[in-house]
């Protein structure tokens, strides 16, 4: 099914009417870190355990500030989730295993 909208609304929308976790979440909606980190932690409650999350463009650098950048929402979220997963591939991307 294609949602169009901005991914907040597209992710409430998926919480809302999911009922089976997903296997897979894949989060590519923008380069800012606080877009990023929301789309992160509304995708987590609906990745199964053992479900993988891929972030895009981890190493995407190409804007000024720290809070542009979609690296320093993963590396957040990570530190604060790090009991809870399990990275397992970095690169341009990130792949995280949900513990």
């Amino acid at each position: 099914n294609v949602i169009k909208a901005p991914s907040y609304n597209g992710l409430a929308s998926l919480i809302a009417d999911t009922v089976e976790p997903f296997d897979v979440a894949y989060i590519d909606g923008s380069h800012t870190a606080y877009d990023t980190i929301t789309d992160m932690t509304m995708a987590w409650g609906m990745l199964r355990s053992g479900g993988v999350m891929l972030i895009d463009d981890y190493r995407w650098n190409h804007a000024n500030e720290e809070c542009e950048k979609p690296k320093a929402a993963v590396d957040s979220f990570v530190s604060c989730f790090a009991n809870k997963l399990e990275i397992i591939h970095t690169d341009w991307q990130m792949h995280i295993l949900k513990k």
